[in-house]
């Protein structure tokens, strides 16, 4: 995968000492804040609407919330052919919804966002939504998810998996989360 320049390869620098994460439970707990993603950063100054923070009352019960991730991260996985931003755009580094039509095309950022807008649009609140930056040795490096707060803990929907899963079981050191509350806000894990 090819984006976030310096900020991307000082952060997989900082990885490697890493030890485990240092949130625990079922929750993840935000630390100390950092600098978002430079895509996220372009993406908001076009899309502005995409990163306010919006607050739904949502209806859904966690039975119904928890099938309805396990939807959408299904369909969005299956429907999206992963591609590159520099083969999709000619360029790195770009964050838009993927789609899920004829021919949807995608890198991590743009599924994952894609499956933010598909739960959002059947009711699930923006502020139980986040997105997250993680490293995964053996498996491609750096990576973004999405990250959906449920009464039971924060699952992963994962366009490498077909199985939504609590965040502490995914493969993954986690690097960086956006914040539930204030989402154009970003915090060290």
């Amino acid at each position: 995968m090819q984006w976030w320049s310096k900020w991307a390869i000082g952060l997989a620098t900082l990885v490697a000492a890493m030890p485990a994460t240092a949130s625990t439970g079922r929750f993840f707990m935000p630390q100390r804040p950092v600098a978002a993603p430079n895509g996220f950063v372009a993406m908001c100054a076009a899309q502005p609407d995409a990163c306010n923070d919006v607050r739904v009352d949502s209806t859904l019960v966690s039975s119904d919330l928890e099938k309805l991730l396990r939807h959408v991260n299904r369909l969005v996985n299956r429907h999206v052919r992963q591609v590159s931003d520099a083969a999709r755009f000619v360029r790195n580094d770009v964050w838009q919804a993927s789609g899920i039509g004829r021919g949807a095309t995608g890198d991590c950022e743009d599924i994952a966002l894609e499956k933010r807008k598909l739960l959002v649009e059947a009711g699930v609140s923006p502020d139980r939504l986040f997105l997250a930056v993680a490293y995964g040795r053996g498996r491609g490096g750096l990576h973004l998810v999405l990250i959906a707060r449920t009464d039971d803990g924060d699952v992963v929907l994962d366009s490498r998996s077909a199985t939504i899963m609590p965040w502490s079981n995914a493969p993954y050191t986690w690097i960086a989360i956006q914040s539930a509350d204030q989402p154009r806000l970003w915090f060290s894990v």
